[in-house]
C-alpha cells in the first residue's frame, strides 16, 4: 500500500535528518498527531505537505514513491543498546539500502558470503588454539594463506562483505565499528573514521567485527525492529576477548611474524614499529602478537608499552599509517561510477546514493575524468 511505503520513508528521512515529530508537523503544517499517522502508514499525506517535508529533507519527490526499494532489516551487534541512536539506526540503515539499491541498479547480484559459524563463549587456552585454527582458515579461504594484507577492506569486499567507512562520532560515545548481517544481500561491517581513530584502529576493528560475524552471528537479533546485545561492565567480556584475539591472529600470522622478528637479541620499539609496517596494525597489536608467540616474555612486553606510554597518548601512533592510503569504500565508488558512465544513473542521482552535496558529487565526477584522460 502507497501510504505504507510514504510513511515508513517519511520517518526514516525525518530521524537521518534529526529531526522530531514536533520540528517537521510545524514545518509542513501538519499537527504532531497527524504526522505521527502518516508515519505508520495509517494516514496519507496531501502532495503540497509531502513536497514540503520533501524539500526539508533534501530528498526529490518520486523519492517516496518508489515501491522497488529494498526493504531492509538489519541485524546489529553492539556494546550496548545506547550506542546505536534512532539517527544513527536510520542512518546505517540508509546507507545499506543505497548499496543494495546501486547493485540493483548495475544488475549484480548479492554475494552473501557469510564465514561458517562457530559457536564460542569463554577464552580459555583451549579457546585460544581454536579460535586461532579458524583465524588461519579464513585466512586460507580468502586466499591469503601468511602473507600481509594488503587492504582488508578490498579483501572482504571482494567476498561478499559489504563495509561502509565514515564518521559516526566520537569512539567513546558509540565505538569503533559495528556488524550487521542481512539475509538476502549478505554481511555488512560499519567503521567508524572518527578523526581521533588512527588507521591503525580501522583496519584492526573490520577484522575484530568480522570475527563477531563467525563467533556470535546467533546473537544478532532483530526483526521488525532493532535490538542489541548489551556489554556486561566496563571489563572486556569474553566475547569481545574472543574477536580480539581473532583479530590479532587474522592481521599477524604466527609463521610470516616468526620470519620476521629479529632472533637472538632483546626487540627494540624501532623493531615493532618495523614489524607493524609489513602486517599494518598497530604497534600493541604487535606487541600482543609478540607475547601470545613467545617472541618476547611479559616484562619485555611490559617495557615496550611503558615505552609507548611514556611518548604517545591513548590513540596515537608512533610513525602511524597514512589514512589516505587505506582506500576505503572503494568498491562502492566503483560502481557509482560504472552506473553513472554508462548513463544508468544521473548526477543527482549519484549525490543521491552518495549520500553527498551536490558539490562533492561535481568534484567526484571530476576527478574520474581526469582519470580517464591521464591528467
Amino acid at each position: 500500500m502507497i501510504r505504507k511505503i510514504i510513511g515508513q520513508k517519511v520517518e526514516a528521512e525525518r530521524k537521518r535528518s534529526e529531526l522530531s515529530l514536533e520540528e517537521v508537523a510545524k514545518k509542513i503544517g501538519l499537527s504532531r498527531q497527524t504526522l505521527s499517522l502518516v508515519e505508520k502508514g495509517e494516514r496519507i499525506i496531501d502532495s503540497e505537505r509531502l513536497l514540503r517535508f520533501a524539500i526539508l529533507v533534501g530528498r526529490p519527490i518520486s523519492f517516496f514513491f518508489e515501491e522497488k526499494t529494498p526493504e531492509v532489516q538489519l541485524f546489529f551487534r553492539a556494546h550496548s543498546a545506547q550506542k546505536i541512536t534512532p539517527v544513527l539506526e536510520a542512518d546505517l540503515i540508509e546507507r545499506y539500502r543505497r548499496y543494495v539499491e546501486l547493485e540493483e541498479i548495475l544488475g549484480i547480484e548479492p554475494r552473501s558470503r557469510l564465514p561458517q559459524s562457530v559457536r564460542l563463549r569463554s577464552f580459555s587456552d583451549k579457546d585460544q588454539n581454536r579460535i586461532a585454527t579458524v583465524a588461519k582458515e579464513e585466512r586460507e579461504g580468502l586466499g591469503m594463506a601468511d602473507a600481509p594484507i594488503k587492504s582488508i577492506f578490498e579483501l572482504l569486499e571482494n567476498h561478499g562483505v559489504k563495509i561502509f567507512v565514515f564518521d559516526f562520532g566520537a569512539p567513546d560515545i558509540v565505538g569503533f565499528g559495528m556488524t550487521c548481517y542481512h539475509r538476502d544481500a549478505g554481511p555488512c561491517i560499519f567503521v567508524n573514521e572518527n578523526a581521533k581513530i588512527p588507521a591503525e584502529r580501522q583496519i584492526f576493528t573490520v577484522a575484530h567485527e568480522y570475527g563477531h560475524l563467525i563467533f556470535h552471528r546467533n546473537e544478532f537479533v532483530g526483526q521488525d525492529s532493532f535490538k542489541y546485545r548489551k556489554g556486561v561492565g566496563k571489563s572486556k567480556s569474553p566475547e569481545e576477548k574472543i574477536t580480539d584475539y581473532f583479530a590479532g591472529v587474522f592481521l599477524v600470522p604466527e609463521e610470516r611474524l616468526r620470519e620476521v622478528a629479529p632472533v637472538g637479541y632483546r626487540i627494540t620499539p624501532a623493531d615493532v614499529i618495523y614489524i607493524k609496517h609489513i602486517f599494518n596494525v598497530s604497534f600493541k597489536a604487535i606487541l600482543e602478537r609478540l607475547h601470545q608467540c613467545s617472541l618476547i616474555n611479559s616484562q619485555e612486553k611490559r617495557n615496550l608499552y611503558a615505552w609507548l606510554g611514556s611518548r604517545y597518548k591513548a590513540e596515537e601512533e608512533p610513525r602511524p599509517l597514512d589514512r589516505d592510503q587505506l582506500q576505503v569504500n572503494k568498491r562502492f565508488e566503483n560502481l557509482l561510477r560504472k552506473a553513472y558512465e554508462n548513463e544508468l544513473i544521473s548526477i543527482n542521482k549519484v549525490g543521491e546514493l552518495y549520500g553527498k552535496s551536490m558539490t562533492q558529487v561535481r568534484d567526484l565526477v571530476k576527478k574520474w575524468g581526469e582519470f580517464d584522460t591521464g591528467s
